[in-house]
């Protein structure tokens, strides 16, 4: 009966801890409009900004200065062949994430993808 009862608290902690990551999330994705004031004033909100990045922004041969005036040089690392922004992490997550942006021989965006490190 006790084994039963502290296997009951842990698991009622365990849905209180879930249910209060998880409603955040909704709350964070409810408020997910990307802005270039958003993206380069909350690094850490990117990443729930950065789909309606993608819709509303055709980051695909975009060169390198559009991108930069677009999204900027905070919180990124630049090379001659990507730009590769931090986007943050979800609370669900444990890692965080990134939007690499990578150039063709031209200088223009060629694909983009996000990955977690």
């Amino acid at each position: 009966m006790r084994k039963f009862f502290i296997f009951s608290i842990i698991l009622i902690v365990f849905i209180a801890i879930y249910n209060f990551i998880y409603s955040n999330e909704q709350i964070n994705l409810q408020n997910a409009n990307f802005t270039v004031e958003a993206w380069q004033n909350e690094p850490f909100k990117r990443i729930y900004i950065v789909e309606d990045l993608h819709k509303k922004h055709s980051l695909v041969s975009m060169n390198k200065n559009e991108i930069l005036d677009l999204l900027g040089k905070q919180h990124c690392t630049i090379t001659d062949k990507s730009i590769t922004y931090t986007l943050g992490k979800k609370k669900s997550e444990l890692f965080f994430s990134y939007l690499t942006l990578s150039f063709d021989e031209n200088g223009r965006v060629s694909k983009t993808y996000i990955y977690q490190d």
